[in-house]
């Protein structure tokens, strides 16, 4: 059934005794209904904003702001997780500034969740030479993501306090991934889902191309040759301490460091059921 509607009629009619991914809006109904039992789990998918600082220019600039780190976290200063959690994502979405989901190794001690800051974002651009902001096009598929177009909109909203203005463009989700792997998106929010932190690390921050595998979902184009070897030692040893410390320092340095990508929230399931069964929703 891949209508949430008619998922959701056939459970609270009895035709089926559980189903998979109800609709968002429909969640807070479904958690006072006492007919029936809801149980989720946050997963393994983090969807995240991705920043291209290596195109040469915007359309209408000389320039592409990204390429300037104090752009990129002004960016990131003026986004409000906790908001989008609370109100787009409806308690759906785990708000994270880190790129490890809890459960996967070395997960659980990510950075503490910071508050948008619109003032401070205001003054790195200010800083960066950009003190009446500038346009930029933010990509987002349309029904790939639990609310992926709602949540593009939110940003949009959030970065234009700041005073970027965001040309926002959210095709079908074969469309959108035609126009990211043509690098025609200069700021993309996009998701990735696996189980190993070590290969995370390869997908996102590796130098896309150099071997295969590297920089499965880095359409940023970031580059930072002394991070990839790093992750070549986390993906080899067998020392779980220094695999964890390895996938942490890896994280500190292209989230923290080089905001090199903006962390948003991991993905959560959700499991509606009948009144008397038990389903432990998994986060794979």
């Amino acid at each position: 059934m891949t209508n949430p509607a008619a998922r959701l009629s056939a459970l609270l009619s009895g035709g089926v005794d559980i189903i998979e991914d109800p609709a968002p809006d429909d969640l807070p109904r479904l958690l006072k209904d006492p007919q029936v039992k809801v149980s989720s789990a946050p997963t393994t998918r983090l969807i995240y904003i991705g920043l291209d600082s290596a195109a040469p220019d915007f359309a209408g600039l000389n320039a592409n702001p990204l390429k300037d780190v104090r752009v990129r976290r002004a960016l990131a200063l003026a986004i409000g997780r906790k908001v989008l959690g609370e109100r787009i994502m409806e308690d759906v979405g785990l708000p994270t500034a880190g790129t490890i989901v809890p459960m996967m190794e070395g997960g659980g001690t990510g950075a503490k969740l910071p508050p948008a800051d619109v003032a401070g974002a205001k003054k790195l651009l200010q800083e960066a030479g950009y003190p009446n902001g500038f346009t930029m096009t933010l990509g987002a598929p349309n029904g790939r993501y639990i609310n992926d177009a709602k949540v593009a909109q939110a940003v949009a909203s959030m970065w234009g306090r700041a005073g970027v203005k965001v040309s926002l463009d959210t095709p079908t989700t074969a469309i959108f991934f035609k126009n990211l792997v043509a690098y025609d998106y200069p700021s993309h929010i996009t998701g990735w889902a696996d189980t190993v932190p070590a290969e995370r690390m390869r997908a996102l921050f590796a130098t896309r191309g150099d071997k295969p595998g590297d920089g499965a979902t880095n359409y940023e184009r970031y580059k930072n040759p002394e991070l990839t070897a790093l992750i070549d030692r986390a993906s080899s040893t067998l020392d779980e301490a220094e695999r964890i410390a390895l996938v942490r320092k890896i994280e500190r340095t292209a989230v923290d460091d080089d905001v090199a990508v903006i962390p948003l929230h991991f993905e959560k399931t959700a499991m509606a059921m009948r009144k008397g069964l038990r389903y432990a929703t998994r986060a794979d």
